[in-house]
């Protein structure tokens, strides 16, 4: 979990709800399903985000264009219950399964070589580029991170 802090919240406890709900274009869908691709037009009008909200919590994600498209995508919630001061990001359904095929790809390759079978995957390159994908990740959070800051922080 990541706590936000606000340089000043005036005496408003719903100032950090309102901003983020602000910079958000909502959709009634699953964020998973959704391609923040296709919505990035409304970053134009200001949205920095496409979101979904349940009763208690507001889930979103970072809308992005075609090189940023090839970024994992993350999705963020805040829940009411901790004042939406708390966020904690999860990856997407795509890129989730992502991770588990390389992994599974490298596992599957290390037991073949222990066996002294024959490799279908080089544990090596696979290895390389399962790294690379959680490098992507990590700069993904941060980035995702500071627009949330930016936002809420926008005085």
């Amino acid at each position: 979990m990541i706590d936000i802090y606000t340089y000043e919240l005036n005496g408003q406890p719903n100032l950090i709800e309102n901003r983020i709900r602000n910079a958000m274009s909502k959709r009634h869908s699953v964020l998973d399903l959704q391609s923040a691709k296709k919505h990035l037009y409304l970053n134009s009008e200001g949205k920095s985000f496409l979101g979904n909200e349940s009763d208690n919590k507001l889930y979103g994600t970072r809308l992005r264009g075609m090189p940023l498209n090839l970024m994992p995508k993350l999705i963020f919630k805040l829940s009411k219950e901790f004042e939406y001061k708390q966020i904690k990001i999860r990856l997407s359904i795509l890129s989730f399964l992502i991770v588990v095929m390389l992994t599974g790809m490298i596992l599957h390759s290390v037991y073949s070589y222990i066996q002294d079978t024959v490799l279908i995957f080089d544990y090596k390159v696979i290895s390389i580029l399962l790294l690379a994908y959680i490098m992507l990740i990590i700069l993904e959070i941060n980035i995702t991170k500071k627009l949330i800051f930016k936002v809420v922080n926008d005085k």
